[in-house]
């Protein structure tokens, strides 16, 4: 990253957290940075100057640098998707030799579930210390790992259209091979006298029959994206997770523990 960009982030952070600030959005009564005055006014502590300025601005500014990352991969996998890609549907990934980009969602996965950690601690401190509802922060809690599973998955989808043109046209070809291999196999093996008198015992033929049928399995089932589905599901569990022990404020850690030791016994 360029000093530039890097001092604009900067700038960026610290507006965000002066306009913050100014609309007054986490001024409320009753939390440790805010000290309240006898006219209903609010004013900032000494930490919570630090807090809002210092603490929050360099939480800001990193997030940003992680965002601003993320932007450079998608226009990197944008223009590569452009490119004149060699891609090969009997590639045993199902996805045209592309197989290897879904590893980008794993290491996309410790970023984004810092995010979501971040966001279910605020959630605890508001039940804990504000008395709010679990229920009030439901939509919340589902659509944030929804947006960021998506965000993770989205440059991936630029292969999308190779992905599909590789599948078609190999479904084509290998299906004009197998086409003319069948004829043949038939040809000589059901037609033939001579080939039905030595029988197939010995013969490779059947073997690369049932070759063929698999090679044209994968051509066929080449995915429109480069990941799977398990490793899709297990990123947005992944994300999903630091809200699970917020559960526990609707449920007591002693009834949780009945209920499961129930279900067991």
């Amino acid at each position: 990253m360029s000093r530039i960009v890097a001092l604009a982030l900067a700038l960026a952070a610290t507006i965000l957290a002066g306009w913050i600030w100014h609309q007054k959005w986490s001024m409320r009564s009753g939390v440790w940075y805010i000290s309240s005055h006898p006219n209903g006014k609010f004013s900032l502590t000494i930490s919570g100057w630090w807090y809002v300025f210092v603490s929050l601005n360099v939480f800001r500014f990193i997030l940003l640098r992680w965002y601003y990352r993320l932007l450079v991969w998608y226009h990197f996998l944008w223009r590569v998707s452009r490119l004149k890609l060699n891609l090969n549907p009997l590639h045993p990934d199902r996805a045209g030799g592309l197989g290897f980009l879904g590893l980008s969602i794993p290491a996309l996965g410790l970023g984004f579930l810092a995010q979501t950690t971040a966001l279910a601690a605020r959630i605890g401190g508001r039940i804990l210390h504000d008395g709010a509802s679990l229920d009030s922060f439901a939509a919340e809690m589902w659509t944030t790992p929804v947006f960021l599973t998506a965000l993770s998955v989205l440059p991936l989808s630029f292969f999308a259209l190779a992905l599909v043109q590789v599948r078609l046209k190999g479904s084509v070809d290998y299906g004009s091979l197998a086409t003319r291999y069948v004829d043949g196999f038939r040809r000589k093996w059901m037609l033939d006298p001579k080939a039905q008198e030595t029988g197939l015992v010995g013969s490779s033929d059947i073997q690369s029959l049932a070759d063929l049928s698999n090679s044209y399995q994968v051509v066929t089932s080449v995915r429109l994206l480069p990941i799977g589905l398990p490793v899709l599901l297990s990123h947005a569990l992944l994300l999903a997770a630091p809200f699970i022990p917020l559960a526990l404020t609707k449920i007591p850690v002693e009834e949780l523990i009945r209920r499961v030791v129930e279900k067991v016994v």
